[in-house]
């Protein structure tokens, strides 16, 4: 009996502490500056009356979804200028507490409210290029129904240019909502932009945004080998309009600075008016079930704030782009993937992406890949470019930026340029007058990334090379293992 009851009390005792942890965890995620989902409800929710017909709705004016979409099928055909995965196009608007929405008063503070609606919208992002939140004021953003709320953000989530870019919110309406407590000033808020998305960026859209059928699920059994890198990919957006993929990377002094790998041509970049306050990053937005190709993106870990742009070339000279996140991501459940940059040939090579701004992927090549310049089938051992032919998987707009791992140690050895990759394998010859592909047609199974050893030395300034900013300390080492911030 004894014996019985020390082993009930013992087992009662381990489910309290798991549990006591699991807050403990959970507290710390939620204090983290950057991350946010409905870690505090909007303080609208608690109301008596929750409707929202008294207060005023913005009504924007109807964009032409065709025309959009025929503009990037023609960019498609041009594979010598490469962009990104165009999702969502902006309007521009100049909406603050002072000119819009509505004001109410509560026993605790004032609440401020505003209804924005693009007819047709597939998904609504803003972007809040004035952002000064005075210490206990909170905004959030979410869609009429409730069920995807992004917030609070303050003070501590503004961009190094005093903006806020949000995640985007499924439907083609939004709530905006900002609470100012009793005897707090005035918050500065002006939405700037209002980001009407038109196809796909994690949203189910028939024949657009959706990634093609043959893509591998990384949750599927062929993930498993790659699960810590799996970690280390991201999806995100700039300028709430365009999105690519990103790498978390590891670094000679381990101290594990945010530093993302991605391509160029996304168009992420530094200065006064650059795009990198904007980024907004996606953390393990992946499907639950393997084949499903779908994924909710209310489970994503989004990360705002913005980040630091570090190093760049364009695409001729290597496609690459480095920046660093303002804040560091969750430590439990993200990994910093190893590099290498020797220019050594592996045997096969694995992709992991997020095609078509869609759930994360993973591809294989069986072959061994080989040196050429950009949009060249000619094996040059000098060239900027790695060719690679897929197994099973592809690559998709969106994947742009994508990190290639080699598949002995798994580090990072290039990241996606483009290509010719698709899950549509016909050779008529008006699909291939529709894609990439040159004359003679073939099967769309080949893509180019550019090679990370190149970029490594870059044209040997700090903003044109990765040295610089991934062996800061110049120990000379040429490849990096992958690792957990611990």
């Amino acid at each position: 009996m004894k014996n019985k009851w020390f082993i009930k009390c013992f087992f009662g005792c381990v489910i309290l502490v798991t549990r006591m942890l699991l807050l403990a965890v959970m507290v710390l995620v939620l204090t983290i500056p950057g991350f946010a989902k409905m870690y505090e409800e909007p303080k609208s929710f608690s109301l008596k009356d929750k409707s929202l017909e008294q207060v005023q709705l913005k009504l924007l004016p109807k964009v032409d979804t065709e025309r959009l979409l025929a503009e990037d099928r023609a960019r498609g055909k041009d594979p010598q200028h490469p962009g990104p995965y165009r999702f969502a196009v902006a309007v521009d608007v100049a909406f603050t507490p002072e000119n819009s929405g509505t004001w109410q008063t509560l026993a605790d503070g004032r609440l401020w409210r505003l209804r924005i609606q693009s007819p047709g919208a597939k998904s609504l992002n803003l972007g809040i290029t004035r952002f000064d939140m005075p210490d206990g004021a909170k905004l959030w953003i979410y869609d009429p129904g409730h069920k995807h709320v992004e917030g609070p953000y303050t003070s501590r989530n503004r961009s190094t240019l005093g903006s806020l870019w949000t995640p985007i919110i499924e439907g083609d309406e939004i709530v905006v909502e900002v609470f100012v407590p009793a005897g707090v000033p005035q918050p500065v808020v002006e939405i700037g932009k209002v980001n009407h998305g038109y196809r796909g960026f994690g949203v189910k859209s028939g024949k657009y945004g959706k990634e093609g059928i043959c893509e591998n699920d990384v949750i599927c059994h062929k993930g498993d080998p790659w699960r810590d890198q799996i970690l280390a990919v991201v999806l995100y957006h700039a300028n709430g309009t365009y999105s690519c993929t990103g790498t978390l990377l590891n670094n000679t002094a381990k101290d594990f600075k945010p530093y993302i790998l991605s391509a160029n041509h996304c168009g992420v970049t530094g200065g006064p008016h650059g795009t990198d306050a904007s980024v907004v990053v996606y953390w393990n937005f992946e499907s639950a079930t393997c084949g499903t190709h779908t994924g909710s993106l209310t489970n994503a870990v989004t990360q705002v704030g913005g980040a630091y742009f570090r190093a760049g070339s364009d695409v001729m000279h290597n496609d690459f782009v480095l920046f660093e996140l303002k804040y560091p991501p969750k430590p439990s459940n993200v990994f910093y993937a190893g590099w290498d940059a020797t220019g050594n040939t592996p045997s096969s090579t694995v992709g992991i992406h997020h095609p078509m701004a869609d759930v994360k992927a993973i591809s294989f090549s069986k072959r061994q890949p080989y040196t050429t310049a950009f949009r060249s089938d000619i094996h040059d051992p000098s060239g900027n470019a790695w060719r690679v032919v897929w197994f099973s998987g592809v690559t998709e707009e969106g994947s742009s930026g994508s990190c290639l791992f080699e598949r002995k140690f798994k580090r990072c050895i290039g990241y996606l340029h483009g290509g010719c990759s698709s899950c549509e394998t016909s050779c008529d010859p008006k699909y291939c007058a529709y894609t990439c592909c040159p004359p003679p047609c073939s099967p769309n199974s080949s893509d180019w990334y550019g090679r990370f050893s190149v970029s490594w030395y870059g044209d040997g300034m700090p903003s044109g090379q990765l040295k610089f900013w991934l062996d800061h300390g110049n120990t000379g080492i040429l490849t990096l293992d992958g690792a957990y911030h611990p």
